[in-house]
């Protein structure tokens, strides 16, 4: 059994986003993508992340959110992990400054 997997690298700000909300969809379809990745630690702004710019990607049809160091450069990330019913991971692999350390990151279960 295989399973298609496209993972995006560094999304950068809004044209990141943007690039991901017109072409993703069509390479869904065309390549029967199972999942897509993405890494997501520049999608605010070209530096951070934020729960808006997670939602707008996760609408866009990413599944899952990897990040690095640049993940705590926005005030409101916490709001990431502690989304109420948020069903995808985020995968840190980044150094020990943050919250957690280097592993995948239940995003509904972090506020417990």
């Amino acid at each position: 059994m295989f399973c298609n997997i496209l993972f995006i690298g560094d999304v950068m700000g809004k044209p990141g986003r943007r690039a991901i909300k017109q072409f993703l969809p069509a390479l869904r379809d065309e390549y029967n993508l199972d999942c897509v990745i993405a890494n997501v630690e520049n999608v605010a702004g070209g530096k951070g992340i934020e729960m808006e710019k997670i939602l707008e990607l996760e609408n866009a049809g990413v599944d899952v959110f990897t990040s690095g160091n640049h993940v705590w450069d926005k005030p409101d990330v916490m709001k990431c992990f502690e989304a109420e019913g948020h069903r995808h991971e985020l995968v840190v692999g980044l150094d020990t400054s943050g919250p957690f350390d280097n592993d995948t990151v239940d995003a509904g279960a972090a506020a417990e």
